[in-house]
């Protein structure tokens, strides 16, 4: 199994205390997860199952990047 299913199942079953360690290992890093082919996947995620307090540490990195965010084949999956 691959790691980033590992992580994206993580983030389907668990709840936000087991995912914000996970969610805080990841800031600094969104743009580069949103570049991965597989890495958008956990991104996507994350974004779907996280409550408000976990996405909020991710958020302002994704404001930053929006307009390139929409433009990308990966990232505007998160996007969306």
């Amino acid at each position: 199994v691959h790691a980033c299913r590992m992580v994206q199942r993580l983030m389907e079953i668990c709840d936000d205390e087991i995912r914000l360690p996970v969610v805080v290992e990841l800031q600094g890093h969104l743009e580069d997860l949103l570049d991965h082919k597989y890495g958008n996947h956990v991104a996507h995620r994350v974004s779907e199952h996280c409550g408000p307090s976990v996405l909020a540490l991710l958020l302002p990195e994704a404001a930053m990047t929006a307009a390139d965010l929409a433009r990308h084949p990966y990232g505007c999956r998160v996007l969306q």
